[in-house]
């Protein structure tokens, strides 16, 4: 008997709900909540200008998860929103972020970005990308790596069977406490950007460890809300 030739893959669409009762109807949209945009914000000088401007280029690593954002963008019946941080943001050349002091004026910051400045790169971003569906996240600039310590630090290594140094008791700061002071205001920060942006029925889709905190910090404001959680790193069999 021959067998039915089958398609090299199937995506899920609105269609397969059909014969499904949900308490909310899916409303066909996917909020997908990553670590970090597409794309690296910096800022350059024109020299025909004489000033200096901000731009954007795609940024490497973790090209295969935008690609899967992409692909439910165009080649699906599901409407796709990206929700993610802006990253560090640079001067050009620079290949390690620099952070200003706490002490100093936020508007004397050379890399400072006014509500003008984010909505045109918000444009760009979403140019670059032909998408019009991208929502950036803006965090504060001082000590701009302070988002990514805990993250990397502390749960990145226990996930790869490594364990940590105790720390000394002569650390002149209590580092992994701050860390995890950050690692809970990033993740409100998603928190908020969704919720404005959400829509009973949407499906949020929260990736990878960055973003621990959220599927709670959700379920709390959002209790009806479809959330789905995917780790992008092998899980311990014995954390």
């Amino acid at each position: 008997m021959t067998q039915p030739i089958l398609p090299h893959h199937h995506c899920v669409s609105l269609n397969d709900f059909n014969s499904v009762q949900f308490p909310t109807n899916p409303s066909g949209r996917i909020l997908n909540c990553m670590t970090q945009l597409p794309n690296q914000i910096y800022k350059k000088h024109n020299s025909k200008s004489k000033s200096f401007e901000w731009e954007v280029k795609p940024i490497r690593g973790s090209s295969a998860l935008y690609s899967s954002n992409q692909f439910l963008s165009k080649e699906t019946n599901w409407e796709t929103h990206l929700i993610a941080w802006t990253g560090e943001l640079y001067k050009q050349g620079e290949t390690v972020p620099h952070s200003i002091p706490q002490s100093q004026i936020i508007e004397n910051d050379p890399l400072y970005l006014s509500d003008e400045n984010k909505q045109k790169l918000t444009e760009k971003i979403r140019s670059a990308n032909n998408d019009e569906n991208i929502h950036p996240i803006w965090l504060l600039r001082k000590d701009q790596d302070k988002w990514r310590q805990y993250a990397e630090n502390v749960l990145w290594p226990v996930f790869h069977y490594m364990q940590s140094p105790q720390p000394s008791f002569t650390d002149s700061s209590n580092d992994e406490n701050c860390w995890w002071h950050d690692y809970v205001k990033f993740n409100e920060a998603y928190a908020a950007k969704i919720k404005e942006l959400y829509k009973p029925g949407d499906i949020i889709w929260i990736h990878d460890y960055y973003l621990f905190l959220l599927p709670q910090i959700l379920r709390m404001e959002l209790p009806d809300a479809y959330i789905m959680l995917f780790c992008h790193v092998p899980f311990p069999s014995n954390i």
